[in-house]
């Protein structure tokens, strides 16, 4: 049987440079999406070295289309 796992990662990037990191792992999406929601509430950073930081959940190995 395959095993799926969902990652929620965190993407900030600027107009030089981004960087991503995965910061959970999650048996199933509704789990993900629920942690994704909560690290969106948070308040930002006050770094202006990101112009853009963004969370998504998304299969591990996959692919986006």
């Amino acid at each position: 049987m395959i095993k799926t796992v969902w990652i929620l990662t965190l993407l900030v990037s600027n107009p030089y440079e981004s960087a991503e990191q995965i910061i959970g792992l999650y048996k199933d999406k509704e789990q993900c999406q629920a942690e994704l929601f909560f690290y969106e509430s948070m308040p930002t950073d006050r770094n202006k070295k990101w112009t853009s930081v963004k969370y998504k959940c998304k299969v591990m190995g996959g692919s986006e289309t």
